[in-house]
């Protein structure tokens, strides 16, 4: 029993960590469009690319769980 509720509570960290890697990956996105045309972006694709991969590395941790 005890096993099942660290199973749980690990499910619930990994979703919570996932729905801020989605948060975080729309906002870095809406900002990437903004900047994308200026001179001296703030955010280039490879902090792009750096959000989507954790997004990715959470997805991927929640799918070996179950």
């Amino acid at each position: 029993m005890p096993i099942l509720n660290l199973v749980m509570s690990l499910s619930l960290i990994l979703n919570l960590l996932i729905a801020l890697a989605v948060i975080a990956l729309l906002v870095v996105f809406v900002l990437w469009l903004r900047d994308r045309h200026s001179k001296t972006p703030k955010v280039t694709t490879k902090t792009l690319a750096y959000y989507a991969g954790l997004l990715v590395i959470f997805l991927i941790a929640k799918l070996v769980m179950h």
